[in-house]
């Protein structure tokens, strides 16, 4: 499935007048750029890496603006996640240590 949506980025109408055109890219890469970034980094089927990879470097280089907006966007809502898992593990570790520590 995700490889047959990447294809739709090889339909030359699709890019340079329909709604993956240009035009488009403010309101629809924010969409679907984690998903995209994902893809692009590490999934198990080349097709879709590389697929990924190249519409990623296709909206880079047709608006670097907002492609960076995205990617900052991503990269702060990972951090954050990250630091709320490590806060989830924290407490459950003080738990733990807790219910050992009872008698």
């Amino acid at each position: 499935m995700v490889e047959r949506t990447l294809f739709l980025w090889n339909n030359e109408t699709l890019c340079s007048q329909g709604c993956l055109s240009r035009r488009y890219t403010p309101e629809l890469l924010p969409m679907i750029y984690g998903e995209l970034y994902e893809k692009s980094e590490s999934h198990w089927n080349a097709t879709v890496l590389g697929l990924a990879q190249n519409v990623l470097k296709m909206y880079h280089d047709s608006d670097m603006t907002t492609y960076e907006d995205c990617r900052a966007n991503y990269l702060s809502r990972k951090e954050a996640k990250a630091a709320s898992e490590d806060e989830r593990k924290r407490k459950w570790a003080a738990l733990e240590a807790q219910c050992k520590a009872m008698p």
